[in-house]
C-alpha cells in the first residue's frame, strides 16, 4: 500500500544518483598504511619477559664479581650489560611486571645483586628501567636526526696549569705583623726567665730590626 510518505533513499540510492553520469566512476580504497600495521603488530613480534626469559651471559669482569659478592663496585657496568641485553631482544620491555621478572630471576640466580628495599631487586630493576628508559631516548633522537650535546672537554693543559700555578693558602698566623709582634713576646719573655740562647737574641733582633 502506497502511503504517500516520502521515504529517504539510502546511502547507496545517492551515490548511484549522483555519480556525475559515469557508471564506470570507482571509489578508489586506499591500502592500510604500513606504518600503522606495523606499529599495530609490534607487540606481537617481540615476546614478553616472564619467569622463563633467560638471564644475559655476562663478561668475564662482571661475572667475578657477581659470585664474590662485589657487583657494587661494577654497578654501572653491569646494569649497562643487562640493558643491552634486555633491550636488543625485547626492545618493547615497558611493564613493571617484566621488570620485576627479571629482577627476581636475577637475585634468584645472583644474590649480590640484593639492596634494602621494597624487595632485594627493587633496586636493579629500577637502574636497568632508568637506562633502558635512556636507550630508548637516545634512539628516539637518533632517528628524529636530533644529536646529543656533547659534554664540554677542559683545554689541555688546564690542569698542568693549575698545579704549576697553585699558591700555597697563607697561614695568617705568621703574617709579618703578627710573626714581629710573637718575636718581640719570645725576647721579653727569655730575657726575663734567662732561658734564650744568645744565638737566638741575636736572630730574633736580625728579624725584627728587618720588620
Amino acid at each position: 500500500i502506497n502511503s504517500g510518505v516520502w521515504e529517504q533513499p539510502s546511502e547507496i540510492e545517492i551515490v548511484n544518483e549522483f555519480s556525475l553520469g559515469n557508471s564506470n566512476t570507482e571509489i578508489k580504497v586506499e591500502p592500510p598504511d604500513v606504518l600503522d600495521e606495523v606499529f599495530d603488530n609490534s607487540t606481537s613480534k617481540f615476546p614478553i619477559i616472564n619467569a622463563d626469559t633467560p638471564l644475559p651471559t655476562f663478561s668475564d669482569m662482571i661475572y667475578d664479581h657477581l659470585q664474590e659478592n662485589n657487583v657494587s663496585a661494577v654497578w654501572g657496568t653491569f646494569v649497562d650489560e643487562c640493558a643491552k641485553y634486555y633491550f636488543g631482544k625485547y626492545p618493547n620491555i615497558q611493564n613493571s611486571s617484566e621488570y620485576q621478572a627479571i629482577g627476581r630471576k636475577m637475585y634468584e640466580t645472583y644474590p649480590a645483586i640484593g639492596y634494602v628495599g621494597k624487595e632485594p631487586w627493587s633496586f636493579f630493576c629500577k637502574s636497568l628501567s632508568q637506562k633502558i628508559r635512556h636507550m630508548k631516548w637516545k634512539l628516539k633522537r637518533k632517528k628524529l636526526g636530533l644529536t646529543t650535546r656533547r659534554p664540554i672537554k677542559a683545554k689541555e693543559g688546564v690542569n698542568s696549569l693549575k698545579f704549576h700555578s697553585y699558591k700555597p693558602k697563607v697561614d695568617r698566623r705568621y703574617t709579618p705583623s703578627k710573626l714581629y709582634k710573637a718575636l718581640l713576646r719570645e725576647l721579653s719573655i727569655g730575657w726575663y726567665n734567662d732561658t734564650i740562647l744568645e744565638t737566638r737574641i741575636y736572630d730574633i733582633l736580625k728579624a725584627t730590626h728587618k720588620g
